[in-house]
């Protein structure tokens, strides 16, 4: 036996494992372990001073639990010291000593702890994994047992821990703190029912140190890590690689902390993103009773479950992707912490101190709470039945079935619509209040209001109540509309400025503030107040009415209070008698003050107030001036001066259009269907009706034809001037003697024109064209679009004059959509036409005449009023036009200055329209007008040998004459004739051509041109395609 500073025992047979035995005594213990041999041995005799270490290296040694008594080790305990060494307690086998470390100084430790009542039992720290590049491990496996204070895994740079926690009763005690990679790497798996605590768990102490802890698991078989906190790093920003995986197994508090798992942003020894991950298994967190919180990012496809009594609160700003679950105490988190879908069986809070939404399902028997200043916005479609509690800050709901089935309670906070639709949860109002916001959306709530506390109504958009509910707190209506179509019969309503209450339902008092409205029903209704009303100055009671005799009414029980405020009457569109009288207002308890004034949509229908002891009555009369209203405690009063008289119906027209038809229609008197729907118009609705019974398109069309004349007029000229004459010919050599028979002299040549034989020609346009006139205030805008063509023929009657008639059809269709109006007109047209030239003078002049076939539809409508009227009808013009130009030659341009002119003459049939009453009779009417025009023409070969010649004009136009058609017409149920006018012709325009002639042969020339006017309000465009034939 040699001596060292370990006790040691001498060797046995080589590849032995000795085992102590039961009831051995010694006074003090030696492990042998050398060159993979292992003898146990027992020393007897006397005591000996304990040396410093005892170690276990070499060949394995089992503790085995037949021994009568544990193994006590008084000193620290070296498993693979300067040698591999592997203890294992087995079977019952119990150890105990003070300190221990595994695995030191290049060399692999093992402690294996298996099978149930198997203990090792450590009054000091362990350590596995330590000394350079030492590697040790801690398996502690099916019911073994292992205590200690601090337990180090992965203590030194260079040194490797691994301990495995696994299977049922499996348990590692550290009464102080679990270190996981202190300066080397530790790892550690807690699975299949294994257990760990420890109250504070260390994680990647310093830089180069790697920690990495593994829970997991299945249901019933978890492994557990009870701990007090999770920490990393040094606290000062130093800190080594971390990964703690949540994959099946149960992380369980010990101890409230706020920062039980933190992020490095809110605890200094917190986790950086990607250090937490939760695997396919899931994370479980148990709060064990204890108020705890996680800020650390958790990631992974995972789902996290929160379990036990307590608090967990979530304020990280997490990844995982597997859903959540509350399967007890509660959950606290935020749009950013939680992730979908969750199933809430116990209870989940929403603490959002800012703004958030949460789009994921939330689902279970457990209850939902929103706190905090911020809005949380839901969009999933939840079925939670656990109820509602709000406590600040804005809930809003984004979809319809956002909210879940089940009570609300509202104690303090908003709730918001983000969509139109219906909400049949009932609600209950603390004294904190409940405030809605509509958000601009009409929303229905079903279920019944009930509380103490303050109901508000705010912002844009409507809210309907349809529920009978024994709210006792007062309502207020900051903004939007409230409809009461149930019962808030125990609540008082105050009406704020800008806002608005309507419905048919029952309240129980009612406050119109200034710029209140108070509008009874949904359309016309009546609302019930079980109390007293009140309108303050400036309060504006709004009241719809029909021709039939009803209105909208407040009908209370207590007394009716009347500061001031304005009646504003919204009557609708109706054949109204010229007096109706409605009760608006009735009070049993008595009616005192007025109202400070009344108004009406009406144009001819003056409301006034008439005030009872118990009712207010609207009268609704054909009047200017409303006779003063009685005061009730004298009776009538006189009415000194003349009587009133009736509005004119011109009295709200701003056109002639309006104007002069208004004088017709009020002319037919009362009991005309006309004459009664319009008494009943706004001043908007009666200029509507004066536009559509103007029948304006009547005089419109006078525009169109004279267009059509002036396409016919355009396409002779251009014809005329094209070319600038026949071919003069080529010149033809000639002789001539002397004039003095006998005399001797040369012949002399001579030239001179010889006369081109194709003296005829025959030609042909085709034209499509398309308009627009805008409107001028008074008549509306019209479209144009026209096709058709002209064929002709002509001859030379001489070298300077050409003769020629023409013939065409166009067909012109309109709209004019402002008077629903539209037609066609049809013509048939001849022309005579002729041309002279005397040098570089060019006259061209031509004269036709047109028969029309034209038919209008008008569909007439305003509010109230319906009707289809037709009509066809002929007409003719006659024109006649000319031009003069005097042409320079410039190589191969010709540039000719002109001037033109033009008269013709409209005439219209008069006509009947078919249709309803709005249809009318038209006269016959003439039309003249005249133009001139000044310009430029020119065109250019582009050379000898391509036959294409360009050509164009410029010039001004300017009309005289009739420039504003008019029709005289009377409506066919009344003899009174009115005078419409419609679109005006400019009377200076702008007016261009273009075009490209080509050669085909000597007798044949093709072109296509482009012909414009552009004035002012009106503009025309023309597309021409033609072709001449000279034989």
């Amino acid at each position: 036996m040699r001596q060292s500073s370990h006790t040691l025992i001498e060797p046995g047979p080589k590849g032995s494992m000795q085992t102590l035995e039961p009831n051995a005594p010694f006074s003090h213990a030696a492990l042998l372990v050398s060159a993979s041999t292992a003898v146990l041995a027992l020393l007897m005799g006397a005591a000996q001073a304990i040396p410093p270490n005892t170690v276990v290296q070499g060949a394995p040694v089992t503790v085995p639990g037949t021994q009568s008594s544990p193994w006590d080790i008084p000193n620290n305990l070296m498993v693979g010291n300067t040698l591999d060494g592997t203890l294992t307690i087995e079977s019952g086998g119990q150890v105990r000593g003070i300190t221990a470390r595994v695995g030191s100084d290049n060399v692999t430790g093992t402690v294996s702890v298996q099978d149930a009542n198997s203990v090792w039992t450590n009054t000091g720290a362990i350590t596995i994994g330590t000394g350079a590049v030492g590697v040790g491990f801690l398996n502690i496996l099916n019911g073994g047992s292992v205590s200690n204070t601090t337990g180090q895994v992965g203590d030194n740079a260079g040194g490797t821990g691994t301990v495995t926690v696994s299977g049922s009763g499996s348990q590692w005690t550290n009464s102080q703190t679990l270190v996981v990679g202190w300066y080397g790497n530790g790892t550690v798996t807690i699975a299949n029912g294994g257990a760990v605590s420890a109250p504070t768990t260390w994680m990647g102490v310093v830089p180069g140190a790697q920690g990495t802890l593994t829970l997991s698991g299945t249901a019933g078989n978890r492994g557990v890590l009870t701990t007090g906190v999770m920490a990393k790093g040094l606290g000062d920003g130093r800190t080594g690689d971390v990964t703690l995986n949540l994959n099946g197994g149960i992380l369980r508090a010990s101890a409230d902390k706020t920062y039980f798992l933190a992020d490095k942003a809110d605890y200094r020894y917190g986790f950086a993103p990607g250090d937490v991950v939760i695997g396919t298994g899931g994370a479980f967190i148990d709060s064990n009773g204890h108020n705890i919180g996680i800020s650390a990012a958790l990631g992974g496809a995972g789902g996290l479950t929160k379990l036990g009594a307590g608090t967990l609160t979530l304020s990280g700003a997490n990844a995982y992707s597997g859903g959540t679950t509350i399967s007890g105490g509660t959950l606290v988190a935020n749009t950013t912490s939680l992730k979908g879908p969750v199933l809430n069986n116990a209870a989940l809070v929403f603490n959002q101190p800012v703004d958030g939404t949460f789009s994921g399902n939330i689902s279970g028997s457990g209850s939902l709470t929103k706190d905090g200043a911020g809005a949380l916005t839901l969009t999933g479609t939840n079925t939670y039945t656990g109820g509602t509690q709000v406590n600040g800050g804005t809930l809003v709901i984004g979809a319809p079935n956002a909210l879940a089935i089940g009570p609300v309670t509202f104690g303090g906070g908003v709730l918001r619509f983000d969509y139109t639709g219906a909400l049949d949860r009932p609600i209950t109002v603390s004294p904190s209040g409940f405030t809605v916001d509509t958000n601009g959306n009409a929303q229905t709530m079903s279920a019944p209001l009930s509380g103490s506390g303050p109901f508000t109504k705010a912002s844009s958009g409507s809210l309907n109540l349809t529920g009978n509910s024994p709210l006792t707190g007062p309502t207020s209506v900051q903004a939007g509309r409230l409809a009461v179509n149930g019962s808030l019969g125990s609540s008082t309503v105050t009406v704020q400025n800008g806002a608005t209450l309507g419905g048919n339902g029952t309240i129980g008092g009612l406050i119109v503030q200034n710029g209140g409205f108070a509008a009874p029903g949904n359309s016309i209704g009546t609302l019930r107040v079980a109390g007293n009303v009140l309108f303050q100055p400036g309060a504006i009671y709004y009241v719809e009415a029909n021709a039939a005799g009803q209105a909208d009414r407040i009908d209370a029980s207590g007394t009716a209070t009347l500061q001031g405020g304005t009646v504003q009457v919204l009557a609708e569109q109706g054949i109204y008698s010229p007096r109706t009288t409605y009760t608006i207002l009735s009070a049993t308890g008595g009616v005192s003050g007025r109202f400070a004034a009344v108004s009406s949509n009406l144009a001819f229908l003056t409301p006034t107030l008439g005030y009872g002891n118990n009712d207010v009555t609207l009268t609704l009369a054909r009047v200017t001036e409303p006779a003063p209203p009685p005061i009730p405690e004298q009776g009538p009063q006189p009415i000194v001066g003349p009587p009133p008289q009736p509005i004119a119906f011109n009295w709200v027209a701003v056109t002639t259009n309006q104007f002069r038809p208004a004088n017709a229609i009020e002319a037919l008197g009362e009991g005309n269907r006309i004459f009664d729907t319009v008494l009943g118009q706004s001043v908007a609705g009666a200029r509507q009706a004066f536009d559509a019974l103007s029948g304006e398109a009547h005089a419109s069309v006078a525009a169109t034809a004279m267009a059509d004349a002036r396409i016919v007029q355009s396409s002779i000229l251009g014809h005329l001037r094209r070319p600038f004459g026949y071919d003069q010919g080529a010149s033809v050599n000639g002789a001539y003697a002397a004039d003095r028979p006998g005399a001797q002299a040369q012949p002399v040549t001579i030239s001179f024109p010889a006369l081109d034989p194709r003296r005829f020609s025959l030609w042909g346009e085709g034209f499509g064209s398309w308009g627009k006139v805008r409107s001028s205030g008074n008549a509306a805008s019209l479209d144009t679009s026209t096709g058709g063509f002209i064929i002709g023929a002509d001859a030379l009657i001489s070298p300077a004059y050409r003769v020629g008639v023409a013939g065409g059809f166009t067909r012109t269709s309109f709209d004019i959509d402002g008077r629903l109006s539209s037609g066609t007109n049809e013509s048939v047209f001849g022309a005579l036409y002729g041309s002279a030239a005397w040098g570089a003078i060019n006259l061209r002049l031509g004269a036709s005449y047109a028969a029309h076939d034209i038919d209008t539809q008008r569909i007439v409508q305003f509010p109230g009023f319906s009707d289809a009227v037709r009509t066809s009808r002929g007409g003719s013009t006659a024109q006649a036009f000319g031009e003069v130009g005097y042409r320079f030659d410039l190589a191969r341009v010709q540039i000719e200055p002109l001037v033109g002119a033009s008269i013709l003459r409209l005439r219209t049939d008069g006509f009947r329209e078919d249709g309803g009453a709005a249809a009318l009779i038209g006269y016959g009417q003439t039309y003249d007008l005249g133009t001139t025009t000044l310009g430029v023409r020119a065109e250019a070969r582009l050379s000898d040998e391509v036959p294409l010649t360009l050509r164009g004009l410029l010039g001004w136009r300017h009309a005289f004459g009739d420039v504003k058609p008019s029709a005289l017409m009377a409506f066919a149920s009344g003899a009174s004739a009115f005078t419409v006018l419609g679109t005006p012709i400019d009377r200076d325009a702008l007016v261009a051509e273009a075009g490209l002639d080509w050669q085909v042969s000597k007798d044949i020339v093709l072109g296509v041109s482009y012909s414009g006017q552009i004035g002012s309000r009106a503009q025309d465009h023309a597309l021409k395609g033609n072709f001449t034939w000279r034989f």
